[in-house]
């Protein structure tokens, strides 16, 4: 017994323990709160409270009580669990957001609660607020004079530019001031950006100026009040009573493909003229039911106005057509309505027992008060074989029909016209019309009837209006311009679509297509689209808005060829500083030579160049000295020429006087070999000999003439002597130099030291024979020579070209008098290559095929033009005892005229029988050609596109872009030189009587 009673009271004493203990004191046994981790209120207008609930569950032992909440930012508590939370189970705690100033705002909320460990816990809180607003565009409307008795209508836009929907309210003053405003009171809802258009209308009663406000409201909105003001002339004058002949128009049934009118008419009958707005047809009007002359009219008193109402029924015409007709006058009274119906002919069925078919099972009365709506038919069938009686009712008594019963044989139709009754307040109900046919049937038409204020006025049609109607543009050739503005507006009353049609696709607008709301206005950007030649041309852009007009606005496009490319810049500031001017060959100036009329300024003695050599063998004479190499010019302006006996000079540019000359190596017929490159302050100049051991490559400096390196030709020459290199040098835009050598058919790249960096060999190879290959800007180059046309770049082949007299397979030619086609290329400024080929037929006629290539990575032929053939038009003799039709002497030295480029992308080149000018754009196309003797010179031409170019007869000759002769100068002996154009307008000519012309 004493053990027993010591366990006893163990267990009381920890039953005491335990009790003397709170049970959420201890650990393992507490509460533990957890709530949502965020919460997103959203978007709210300022002002405004937003509530949300947080579920907070206990993930605890014992229960879990929530004491308060703290806040940071513009939350507050609305509610905790008014009771403990059971542990494993949740509670709702109900936070708001009121935001007092607009801004993303973020803030927490934090729980105070029961738990020993966890007493507190945190939520993030997130909204929006913004700030509601409406804006009216105008804000004012003037009505100005107004006509008592007549009405104007203007709209103004309500805007919501908030975030969020805004459901505002419109109040305006009452009509008794002559203005109406209409839709008024709770408006439709705005979505953010939306907007509506409220329609004012000024019916003034009495004469003298009259001022009214709207006011637009909305929650946690400022008020904005719209002014209108308006001025009533004249005085009121009775009243108008308009009275309509008849109320329903029935046509009876007619067949499809058959034409009906009937008239009726409205009476004036009251004391004053009545002001008939245009009738409009209500909703659901059928198109065969149509009355002509729907316009605005004005009945004078006690004078009717007629009209005509046509039913055309076809096909898809309904069986039982009804159109209803709107009139709005200024008749006190109201809107009239004159209902037109008409039956379609149809085939009776076979015979069946009666049967009851009444349409339309549903019918909407609309009026506006105190007027009567107009009446409206139903159509009674009998679509059995028997005969069947029938009656209408309605428990409504101002629903009346008209006949209210009748008897109808198998297949036949009766046309019942329900009336109800006019009311002189608004509302709406429904009612049903009861149609018992009794075996045969019955039918309920359900009836809707309203009845309204008076509607406003119709709004007027859409109007286009575009403007301007003329753009006009100038850009440089090749370039988009910048583009104009296009104001699209809608002068009318209804929205209105709008589509564009340039004439071409170089007119480029943006959007294409729009729409515009009811005296609202939009802009299209128009862009012209690069042209590729300068010139002028007109073009064509409609904007079609369908029944809203159309309107076409003129395109101008003023072209002006881009720029001539300038020199790299270690030519310097040399005017002229290479043969054909630029590293493209374009021989195109920037220097505007308008004002040249063709006068001597100076001459200079230099030297006549050597004598026709025969060949041995044939005993023609292949080799005719002749000054081919071109004159360039120092960046002071001088000028630097070689002469025929080798020596190069340096001239004063204004008298002609020497600065200083040189004796370079003896040259093979050194007028025939290359032209001179000016390199700022040194002169590269390269010379022809037979002999492999005197040097043909000279570096000479501008300033004193002294020779500062030579470099030999080397090599073993393929055939007979070494020309070695006899094509001007051209500078690449790291200063290295390309030049062509022909006996080894390659292009070698020296550094300015004269070092040989390196040789691109040609295939098929030729002996390139050439005054000069073009330079891209891209860094390709392309060289030509007895028809053929390499591509490479500053180190590889990339394709070639060969003409379809020239074997693509051979390399040296067996008769090089045969094809000595010297034409050097040219890159244009859209991005073609062009070079020719000349040539003698069996005949002794010359030929010239002249090809335009796309610059770039692959042989891409554009166009060819063929000139010729001819006979060559002989000149001046070309040496001693030599005839001027020799025509191994002329041919020899066709093939050398280069072709050249205008500012509008005009090629000009010469030819057997004078000057011609291509047309790129057409494919070819050859413009104009000018007659002169054989033109061997390779043109330069102005910035102001002045053509200047030698002949064989010894003129100079300055051709104007239209292909006219502008002035011509007369020299002693053939120019065959490409001339050069300085910086103040003097044109520089090397003619075979030895001297150096300048002429301005």
């Amino acid at each position: 017994m004493r053990v027993r009673a010591s366990w006893v009271g163990l267990l009381l004493l920890a039953a005491a323990l335990v009790s003397g203990c709170h049970k959420d004191q201890v650990q393992g046994l507490d509460a533990t709160p957890d709530p949502d981790k965020s919460v997103e209120f959203g978007l709210l207008s300022v002002g405004q409270r937003k509530t949300a609930s947080v579920t907070v569950r206990n993930l605890g032992q014992v229960a879990l009580t929530l004491s308060d909440v703290t806040f940071a930012g513009p939350f507050e508590l609305v509610g905790l669990p008014a009771d403990p939370i059971p542990a494993g189970e949740s509670g709702q705690a109900l936070i708001a957001f009121a935001p007092t100033a607009a801004g993303d705002i973020a803030g927490t909320a934090t729980l105070l609660s029961s738990s020993v460990y966890n007493p507190t816990a945190e939520i993030a809180l997130h909204g929006t607020a913004f700030q509601p607003k409406l804006t009216v565009l105008p804000a004012e409307l003037d009505f100005g004079d107004v006509a008592v008795g007549t009405a104007k209508t203007l709209p103004f836009v309500i805007h919501n530019p908030s975030p969020a929907p805004i459901g505002p309210e419109l109040t305006a003053d009452e009509p008794a001031n002559g203005f109406a405003v209409v839709p008024q009171g709770t408006l439709e809802v705005l979505v953010p950006a939306g907007q509506t258009t409220i329609e004012v209308t000024f019916a003034p009663t009495s004469a003298g100026a009259v001022t009214s406000t709207a006011t637009l409201q909305c929650p946690n909105c400022d008020d904005v009040n719209v002014l209108f003001t308006g001025n009533g002339t004249g005085a009121a004058s009775g009243t108008c009573t308009l009275t309509a002949s008849t109320q329903v128009v029935a046509f009876g049934t007619q067949a499809v493909g058959t034409h009906t009118t009937q008239t009726f008419s409205l009476t004036a009958s009251g004391t004053a003229d009545c002001t008939v707005q245009a009738p409009f047809y209500a909703p659901g009007a059928d198109p065969a039911l149509t009355v002509g002359g729907l316009v605005a009219y004005t009945i004078p008193k006690g004078t009717s106005q007629p009209f005509t109402a046509h039913f055309d029924p076809t096909a898809s015409t309904a069986p039982h057509a009804s159109t209803s007709l709107q009139i709005v006058s200024n008749d006190p009274n109201g809107a009239q309505t004159v209902v037109l119906t008409g039956d379609v002919q149809v085939v009776a069925p076979p015979p069946a027992p009666g049967v009851l078919e009444v349409t339309p099972l549903a019918l909407s009365f609309n009026a506006t008060t105190p007027s009567a709506p107009a009446p409206q038919a139903i159509q009674l069938r009998n679509t059995g074989g028997t005969l069947i009686n029938w009656t209408a009712s309605s428990t409504d008594t101002a629903v009346t029909s008209t006949p209210a019963a009748a008897s109808r044989d198998a297949g036949a139709v009766v046309t019942v016209s329900v009336a109800v009754a006019a009311q002189a307040t608004t509302g709406t109900r429904s009612s049903i019309l009861v149609v018992d046919g009794g075996t045969a049937g019955k039918a309920n038409v359900a009836l809707d009837i309203k009845f309204t204020a008076p509607p406003p006025p119709p709004p007027g049609p859409a109007q286009l209006v575009v403007s301007p109607l003329h753009l006009s543009y100038a850009a440089v050739a090749g370039v988009t311009s910048t583009p104009q503005s296009l104001s699209i507006a809608n002068a009318g009353g209804a929205s209105l679509s709008w589509t564009s049609a340039p004439s071409d696709p170089v007119v480029m607008i943006a959007p294409k297509t729009g729409t515009v709301a009811a005296g609202a206005g939009s802009f299209a950007a128009v862009t012209l689209g690069p042209i590729a030649f300068a010139g002028t041309s007109t073009y064509s852009l409609v904007i079609d808005a369908g029944a809203a007009g159309k309107a076409t606005v003129q395109v101008d496009a003023i072209i002006s060829a881009p720029p001539p490319p300038p020199p790299p810049p270690q030519y310097g500031t040399s005017a002229w500083p290479k043969w054909h001017h630029d590293n493209t060959n374009t021989g195109l100036s920037p220097v505007d030579t308008s004002a040249s009329k063709g006068t001597l300024r100076w001459k200079r003695s230099l030297g006549v160049p050597g004598q026709c050599v025969k060949d041995s063998q044939t005993g023609k004479n292949i080799r005719c000295g002749t000054y081919t190499n071109s004159p360039v010019l120092t960046e002071e302006g001088d000028v630097v020429q070689l002469s025929g006996d080798g020596t190069l000079w340096r001239l004063n540019r204004d008298t002609g006087a020497t600065q200083w000359s040189v004796m370079t190596t003896p040259p093979w017929l050194s007028p025939h070999e290359s032209t001179p490159t000016v390199v700022k302050q040194n002169i590269f100049l390269m010379t022809g000999s037979e002999q492999t051991t005197k040097p043909q490559f000279f570096k000479i400096a501008a300033k004193d003439g002294s020779i500062l390196a030579t470099v030999p030709p080397g090599g073993t020459c393929t055939h007979g002597g070494c020309d070695g290199w006899n094509s001007a040098p051209m500078l690449d835009a790291d200063g290295s130099f390309y030049v062509a050598n022909d006996d080894s058919s390659t292009i070698d790249v020296f550094d300015q030291s004269l070092t040989r960096l390196r040789q691109i060999t040609l295939a098929p190879q030729d002996e390139v024979d050439t005054t000069g290959g073009a330079l891209a800007a891209d860094g390709r180059g392309y060289w030509s020579a007895n028809g053929r046309l390499w591509a490479m770049t500053n180190s590889a082949m990339l394709w070639s070209f060969s003409a379809p007299e020239i074997d693509p397979t051979k390399d040296w030619p067996a008769l090089a008098y045969d094809h000595n086609a010297r034409s050097g290329t040219v890159v244009t400024p859209d991005g073609t290559v062009v070079f020719a080929y000349e040539r003698r037929n069996s005949s002794d006629k010359i030929y010239t095929r002249v090809w335009g290539f796309a610059a770039g990575p692959k042989l891409k032929q554009l166009w060819t033009v063929q000139l010729g053939p001819v006979a060559p038009v002989p000149g001046l003799a070309p040496g001693l005892d030599i005839p001027p039709d020799d025509s191994a002497a002329l041919f020899y030295r066709a093939g050398i005229s280069s072709p050249t480029v205008g500012p509008d992308g005009t090629v000009y080149i010469g030819f057997a029988d004078g000057l011609y000018a291509i047309d790129p754009s057409s494919g070819g196309k050859v413009k104009w050609g000018v007659g002169m003797a054989s033109v061997y010179s390779s043109p330069a031409v102005s910035k102001d596109g002045t053509i200047y170019v030698g002949s064989s007869d010894g003129y100079l000759y300055a051709v104007t872009p239209a292909g006219s002769v502008r002035w011509q100068y007369k020299t002693k002996g053939q120019v065959n030189s490409s001339p050069a154009i300085g910086a103040d307008g003097t044109i520089y000519a090397m003619s075979d009587d030895g001297s150096l012309y300048a002429i301005k």
